[in-house]
């Protein structure tokens, strides 16, 4: 991997440079780069927009912004990853799109893939609608699936997750001082994942998405797919599937429910009490990270109390193991 500077800024004359790329390939942007980057800033470290072909098809174009290692290292992943499993006979590999091209430039990185017709589950928290039994069976068919994936099978070399970061007794402390989380939660909690440390370092092998939110899953035609593979990584058996069941705070509890029980239902029968026992202190560790420590202008004050709300409910169900917590 080539070096490029620290720190989170664009690549100089980006914009101009990734508009260069698309003349040349003859793609035609929905939103130019000009456009994009006048509308995000320094935002977002990646360049995405559908672009239409020569041949009069749809494409999904990506392009690197920002110049730093941890920009770089992501885009990579997210292209070898998609090489890879769309080589791959396994079922659950089709839900990841076609990668079509990728090039690298001399001061960054740009991919085309499918472009999918289906609407994503939702936005962030928010469900789009109902979503039939069958639906909610594939997606946790796919991420017990992703799970399951050798890592030596993926052949990309993946970046581990560090099991000390579930030690999340020092953030926790400071919601508490906050008053934003009971102390005697942040006592349970520490001592959840201390008595678990030992665990967490053993089973940090595993496949797993790394960011999988409602945006990132898509139903088309009644298949799932699913994109945005930047932040693929190797972490337990439990992270994906607590990854996205934490963020479904405002979903319905019956939803989150279903998705827990056909997951366990589908989990290799082995598997299943290490999934009990590891699920809870990820959900700590996400629902941490959901809690606010103030009050936030992009949030309205009512949304950001029932969201502290439904997380420390989540940390306290997680005291008491696996049985509590699918009831939250």
């Amino acid at each position: 991997m080539s070096m490029v500077p620290p720190g989170n800024i664009l690549i100089p004359r980006i914009g101009e440079k990734i508009a260069a790329v698309l003349r040349r390939h003859k793609l035609r942007p929905e939103v130019s780069p000009k456009k994009f980057l006048a509308r995000v800033k320094t935002s977002k470290h990646r360049y995405f927009t559908p672009a239409r072909t020569p041949e009069g098809t749809t494409v999904a174009f990506y392009a690197r912004l920002h110049a730093n290692p941890d920009a770089q290292r992501k885009f990579l992943t997210e292209v070898s990853v998609l090489r890879r499993l769309n080589r791959m006979p396994q079922p659950f590999a089709r839900s990841a799109p076609r990668l079509l091209s990728a090039g690298r430039e001399s001061s960054f990185e740009w991919f085309t893939r499918e472009h999918i017709n289906g609407n994503p589950l939702g936005h962030s928290r928010h469900l789009s609608g109902r979503l039939a039994a069958s639906t909610v069976a594939q997606l946790a068919s796919s991420i017990v699936s992703i799970g399951q994936l050798p890592p030596k099978e993926l052949r990309v070399k993946l970046q581990r997750f560090n099991p000390d970061n579930y030690r999340i007794d020092r953030q926790c402390y400071g919601l508490a001082q906050a008053a934003a989380v009971p102390a005697t939660t942040c006592r349970g909690v520490g001592r959840l994942v201390s008595n678990n440390r030992q665990l967490l370092h053993r089973c940090n092998r595993v496949v797993a998405h790394g960011d999988l939110n409602l945006g990132n899953i898509l139903v088309d035609g009644g298949i799932v797919r699913i994109v945005d593979w930047e932040l693929a990584q190797l972490n337990n058996l439990a992270y994906d599937l607590g990854y996205l069941w934490v963020h479904l705070w405002e979903a319905p509890k019956r939803f989150r429910q279903l998705l827990l029980q056909s997951f366990v239902r589908q989990l290799p029968s082995p598997q299943r009490a290490l999934f009990r026992q590891l699920l809870p202190v990820v959900v700590a560790y996400l629902a941490i990270g959901g809690i606010p420590y103030r009050r936030s202008a992009h949030e309205r004050h009512a949304e950001q109390e029932r969201r502290r709300r439904y997380h420390v409910r989540l940390l306290q169900q997680c005291l008491h193991g696996f049985s509590a917590l699918r009831n939250a």
